[in-house]
């Protein structure tokens, strides 16, 4: 089952993955470029940013040390993908369960015995495993960077990192699991030789449908 759960994150892995290593490389590598080499063009920079991180303050962290890269990073970077993570874990929550309704998934494992419990911790367990790669990724690629204009040090890499998976495993929606939501719809109405429906004159009156539908 947890398996199967972490397979359905592949294109989001994919996806996302691919937007936060371009998007994580991109600010490491044209951070000297934006801010200069020199202390008062990055003094400069950093003041320049600064108002525009006011300005964002409902969306992103207040910017701080933005005159370093370390800094811009924290704010540039893993101040602003987390609306991403958010976006995904929503997408992923909600493709879950309608994939889990086509296949009728649910139904299956609570007449095998599985208990409610166990299918949700697996439905988070693979959203938890599939954010880790994707945010591992993420970093790997600020890293790498980084490293063309000022190696970042790995601790403070890894708690942005370890900060910025943990909020992707809180904003993810815990799945419901209703059996029997997903109506049986044409299928249903096939394998019956007739069902009945109200008519429009009557609550009580009842029509037969064509078997056939």
């Amino acid at each position: 089952m947890l398996r199967y759960a972490f397979r359905l994150h592949r294109w989001g892995m994919i996806g996302y993955g691919g937007v936060l290593a371009i998007g994580f490389y991109v600010q490491g590598a044209a951070f000297e470029q934006a801010a200069g080499s020199t202390p008062a063009s990055r003094a400069a920079f950093a003041r320049g940013m600064g108002a525009l991180g006011a300005q964002l303050s409902y969306m992103l962290p207040p910017p701080n040390h933005l005159d370093t890269l370390a800094g811009y990073l924290a704010w540039r970077a893993y101040g602003a993908y987390p609306l991403v993570l958010m976006v995904w874990a929503i997408a992923a929550a909600a493709g879950a369960v309608r994939g889990d309704e086509e296949k009728q998934l649910v139904d299956s494992w609570l007449a095998e015995g599985t208990s409610r419990a166990r299918v949700v911790v697996s439905r988070l367990a693979a959203f938890a495993a599939a954010s880790l790669v994707v945010t591992a990724v993420g970093s790997a690629f600020a890293l790498l960077g980084a490293a063309r204009v000022d190696p970042l040090g790995l601790g403070p890499v890894a708690g942005q990192t370890l900060a910025l998976w943990l909020f992707a495993v809180t904003v993810c929606p815990t799945p419901p699991l209703e059996p029997g939501t997903r109506s049986t719809g044409w299928r249903g109405c096939r394998r019956s030789s007739g069902t009945t429906r109200p008519t429009s004159s009557s609550p009580e009156a009842t029509s037969t449908w064509p078997a056939s539908c």
